[in-house]
Formats: C-alpha cells, structure tokens, sequence
C-alpha cells in the first residue's frame, strides 16, 4: 500500500520541488501602450509582449463585481462581496469588454507589479488517486493570467501544469509523467522525456526536478517543446455546431512559443491549497469559494467560440478533481504513439 498520511508541509515540499519552469515572452512593460495587431499570417508572433501568472490578488484589488458601483479596492473586501453576490461574475476591467484588448492592456500596464503582493505565483492544488489510480499522486500547478489576448480573446485565464508520481510503500515519491494545459485539452509526456531545470533554472542538470513548460504568446497554452509554432484546427471551437454539419471558422490558429534562451524564465513559486473545510476555504482563500465566472461570458456567439471568461477551478470537474482521468483521456501525447499513459 502507498503512503496515505501526509501533512500540509510534506506537500507544500513536494510542490516547490517541482514546480514548473516557465519559458514565457518578456511581459508588458508598465505605462506601455499596445501596437497595432498585424495579421496571424505574418509569420511572426503578433505581439512583443504578454501577460505572466500573478497572485490572484493583482485581479482581486483590480477587479470588481459585475453592477457594483464601488471602485476596485481591498482584496479582503473583494472576497467579502464574492461571498454575498455568489451569483454574480466579475468584472476584471471595469467598462471594458471582452474584446477591448487596449483597455486591458492599459489597465494592466498601470498596475504596479513591483509589489511584493503581486509576485509571480502559481496555486498547488494536491491530489491523491483512487479505483485504478489509487498509487499515484498529483500536484497540479495552476497559473492565473489576466487576459487571453489572442486569436480569441477573452478576460481572465487559468492555465495548468499537472506533476503525477507513483508513491510506494515507504512514502517515496518517484515522478512518472507530466501533462499541461492547451485550449480545450492538453499535451503529456513520460517523466523521462521531459525537459527539466535545476533550482538554478539550468536545464544541462540531468537531475533537475523541475519541468520546463513553453508558455504560448497571447492564448498561454502550455508545450512541451519551444522555439516554434503550433497549430490549433479551428474545428475545436465549432463542438457545438458538430450536430448540425455546420462550421462557420475555418483555417488553422497559431500558437506561438519562444525558446528557452530567449524567454523570459520564471521558475514560479508555488503556493500550496489548503484543505477546506467541508468544502470551504476559509480566509484569503474564500476566492475559491465563488463558482461564477471570472469575467464577462460576452454575447452568445462570443460563448460559442470561446471569447468567454473561465469559470471557477472547482467546476472543472475533470482537471479539478481527477488530473488522473484528465490526462489519459483528454491530453495529447507529445511525444510517440498516443496510449494510456498512467494505467
């Protein structure tokens, strides 16, 4: 039997072991002003900068609830509202839609992020498997970026990197694959095949603990391999139009990706989730709590091809609760034949 019993400090250790390295485009510069966006076939990545991950109080104090007529403000006050108004959504950047890629991008060059309160940060939310899954344990590492400025657009994004280990009886933990997150599933690959840094974020380390994670420009889908492009068939925003033959997008998106010498780095902290309390987390996690959306749904035809909010982590049934299933069903083997990977 594997090891049951853990505590919260031998999980928050595990986390910060191998928490993702980030190879990510330099990040909007503060009092910037965003450039024309040129066509998707230039070629070329769209733009010279992005949004990187940020504690979830850079969107807390500057976000407020759809139909409050308060300034962004306090975070504490923030998660108070969440908690009354629990049906209703946020409005990331008050007045501004979806679509209005310079209002975000103003607003989010005028945030300070040199504050130690914005830091760069990443949630570690731990799993334990069961049924067929029951010697494995997985560390998901969940990224909160504020804006998905891409061939879709849309307010808020949560992205993810998921770490799975095989645990023995004596309590060891042995990594054996790693999965993340890309549009509507994801891409895996063995533990041995992985691209992984030291604590330094050298990657020549063949012991390094660390996996590094190629973060695409805009939509910050998440690869395996950097210093190119993928291509998304348009058909993965038309499931809702299958039944009816009818395909109204076409063509291929682009995703781009830098290289790791490139990037801008950023071997991230990770902050471990506690467990709630029958369900509930309690203090400056309440955020937790809400399960509307983090943004505007925008129009219905916004809906249908992807140009709404995220909703919240624990609605995510699959990637929330069983990474395990997640990752043999839903992710595309990076590398080689497609097989069951954690069976």
């Amino acid at each position: 039997m594997p090891k049951q019993n853990y505590d919260q400090s031998e999980y928050q250790e595990l986390a910060s072991k191998h928490r993702p390295l980030l190879v990510l485009y330099a990040e909007i510069p503060s009092g910037s002003v965003r450039t024309a966006h040129p066509s998707w076939r230039a070629g070329g990545p769209p733009l010279t900068h992005d949004y990187h991950p940020r504690d979830i109080r850079l969107v807390l104090e500057n976000a407020a609830i759809f139909g409050d007529k308060d300034e962004p403000g306090d975070w504490e006050i923030m998660l108070e509202k969440m908690e009354a108004l629990r049906r209703k959504r946020i409005d990331v950047v008050v007045g501004a839609g979806p679509g209005d890629r310079d209002a975000f991008w103003k607003r989010y060059a005028a945030i300070d992020r040199s504050l130690p309160k914005y830091a760069h940060r990443c949630y570690a939310h731990v799993i334990r498997g069961r049924g067929g899954y029951r010697d494995l344990l997985a560390i998901e590492y969940w990224y909160a970026y504020l804006y998905n400025d891409w061939k879709t657009v849309h307010e808020m994004d949560w992205e993810e990197v998921v770490v799975v280990f095989r645990v023995d009886h004596k309590g060891s933990e042995m990594p054996m694959a790693c999965a993340c997150s890309a549009h509507h599933g994801g891409y895996r690959l063995r533990w041995d095949k992985v691209e992984k840094a030291d604590d330094q974020g050298n990657r020549q380390d063949e012991n390094g603990t660390h996996p590094v994670i190629y973060v695409a420009q805009g939509s910050h889908a998440n690869y395996f391999y950097g210093g190119q492009t993928y291509t998304t068939t348009a058909e993965v925003f038309n499931g809702l139009f299958i039944r009816s033959g009818k395909f109204p997008f076409s063509g291929k998106f682009i995703d781009f990706v830098t290289s790791f010498d490139e990037g801008d780095r950023q071997l991230i902290e990770a902050v471990l989730i506690p467990t709630p309390t029958q369900n509930q987390w309690m203090g400056e996690w309440r955020w937790l709590n809400f399960r509307r959306r983090w943004g505007s749904p925008g129009g219905r035809l916004n809906r249908l091809v992807e140009q709404n909010a995220p909703g919240a982590l624990v609605t995510r049934t699959l990637q929330w609760h069983n990474p395990f299933l997640w990752i043999d069903e839903l992710c595309h083997e990076a590398l080689g034949r497609p097989t069951w990977l954690l069976r």
